[in-house]
């Protein structure tokens, strides 16, 4: 990941831990992966000579430290769940990142 999305993240996730210190529901986890995935979105797909399978890898990963992030103030059973949803919810944010990617591009 380069530094500057590597600090990006790093910047979001520090505010996504202030965010949550109260717990956070479902839904606003949601919208924070939303907002996680278009900001990194962006900011990778300006690095046209990396292959958009390494960007690719990037928001994974981005998302994947989210995760990290959320889990311990997501209600109990989420918590419990977690080895089990976090495969099941970077499946989908893989397949959502493909489709994702020309509104992302047009809504510049």
């Amino acid at each position: 990941m380069s530094q500057t999305i590597a600090s990006l993240v790093a910047g979001f996730l520090a505010g996504v831990r202030l965010k949550a210190q109260g717990g956070i529901t479902l839904v606003e986890a949601g919208q924070l992966m939303f907002d996680l995935l278009q900001t990194v979105m962006l900011a990778a797909d300006e690095y046209r000579a990396v292959p958009g399978a390494e960007r690719k890898a990037w928001v994974l990963s981005a998302v994947g430290q989210l995760l990290d992030v959320l889990m311990p103030f997501l209600p109990l059973p989420v918590r419990l769940a977690s080895p089990f949803l976090r495969p099941v919810v970077l499946a989908i944010v893989s397949g959502a990142i493909e489709s994702l990617l020309p509104t992302v591009r047009a809504a510049r």
